[in-house]
């Protein structure tokens, strides 16, 4: 047995659901593992948040979710000054919403979840998100799961069933192939990229597989870890001619995160980021990838990146909004635009890059900030957005 298991197994002793390390970050990141994106994202399936919400008594000394709108704790950006509110001089980019609200017609009778975590629709059978949109193309991606699936933790998580639709009617509706999938339409006009496992899988709006894209010759296999290198989400390039891919691999040692890039069929991979914690001593290592968005021209990735550490209960130490430049070789060194106060856990953030491609939408606690993609400069505030945020046209 290693020094950091026996550390580990003496740290957690009390804690009997955590009394086996791969376990413990198995759990940790399960709990996590809907955000974006890749995580549970407001608008979550609500059985999906009781359980979270109930485990985060135990797993987390921090309290990381969302509060009511309202100013927001200052931030700093990359050169540790603290953020200032600069005129918005940039060319405007139509209005940040929430991409639910373009299709509510045609969500019911789903509910969203609020901010705070209860049904927008008291009663509702089944809770709805969306997985991605297209304002332009008048079409969206929903995951919907049942209400009622009981507190159990240990329970399997419950069948989701992914919706397609325009702002008028339904267009696709089938049962996920996966027990834990990201869904993102594209590449095709009527065609939807679930990421799985090692694997890529794009679909048709009726669910009826179409081509499916093996990376398990690139990715760390089995043998390194517990299930080996999983893909957890897929972001299709504005031309669709490439993907960026976030992987996790957890280890005894820990948890990492990659971000990737390769053309659409799988081919010349390439990592251009690799997130690893090499913060903690005698705490288990966890490193958090989400939310990748692109540059409108294909050309920079934007992402969150999290570190923190599990010992019993899990600890953020450290969010940040960040960008990268792609090259021919591989990637530019990431650029921090935006570090979140304090060590708080905020499983909510996202980024999303604007139309012109001069800054970038943040969601942070209590609010929704648009920062200059040249220096981090804060550039206009919004109310807090809970749910997929999106920009429309002025």
């Amino acid at each position: 047995m290693s020094g950091l298991r026996e550390a580990f197994d003496e740290i957690v002793a009390d804690v009997p659901v955590y009394g086996d390390l791969d376990r413990a970050i198995e759990q940790a990141d399960q709990e996590r593992r809907r955000r974006y994106g890749a995580i549970a994202g407001l608008a979550a399936a609500a059985a999906v948040m009781v359980v979270v919400l109930g485990t985060f008594a135990v797993t987390r000394d921090k309290d990381g979710a969302p509060q009511p709108a309202g100013p927001s704790p200052t931030g700093t950006r990359a050169d540790g000054t603290s953020e200032t509110t600069a005129p918005a001089d940039l060319p405007a980019n139509g209005r940040l919403v929430r991409a639910e609200d373009l299709f509510a017609p045609v969500l019911e009778p789903c509910s969203l979840i609020t901010a705070d975590f209860r049904l927008a629709i008291p009663g509702a059978e089944c809770t709805i998100r969306a997985h991605d949109v297209d304002p332009a193309a008048n079409i969206g991606l929903f995951e919907e799961f049942p209400t009622d699936t009981g507190n159990d933790p240990s329970s399997p998580p419950p069948v989701a069933t992914l919706r397609v639709a325009t702002r008028d009617e339904v267009v696709g509706r089938f049962p996920s192939p996966y027990a834990d999938v990201d869904a993102e339409l594209g590449p095709g006009p009527n065609e939807i990229t679930l990421a799985h496992g090692q694997e890529i899988t794009v679909v048709g709006f009726d669910g009826e597989e179409r081509r499916s894209i093996d990376l398990s010759t690139v990715l760390a296999p089995a043998e390194v870890g517990p299930t080996g290198e999983e893909i957890l989400s897929v972001e299709w390039s504005p031309d669709g001619t490439r993907m960026a891919l976030v992987s996790r691999l957890l280890t005894e040692e820990g948890m990492s995160s990659r971000l990737w890039v390769t053309n659409s069929d799988g081919s010349e991979p390439q990592v251009v980021h690799t997130a690893t914690n090499t913060e903690p001593v005698l705490r288990t290592p966890l490193a958090y990838l989400w939310s990748p968005t692109w540059s409108p021209d294909g050309g920079s990735l934007g992402f969150i990146e999290e570190f923190a550490s599990l010992g019993g209960t899990e600890e953020s130490q450290s969010i940040r909004a960040a960008t990268l430049t792609l090259s021919g070789s591989g990637a530019s060194v990431p650029r921090t635009l935006y570090d979140y106060p304090s060590a708080t856990a905020y499983d909510e953030a996202e980024i999303l890059w604007s139309p012109d491609g001069t800054r970038v939408a943040l969601r942070v606690p209590n609010q929704v900030l648009e920062l200059s993609v040249e220096d981090g400069r804060v550039l206009d505030r919004h109310p807090l957005i809970a749910g997929k945020l999106t920009w429309l046209p002025r």
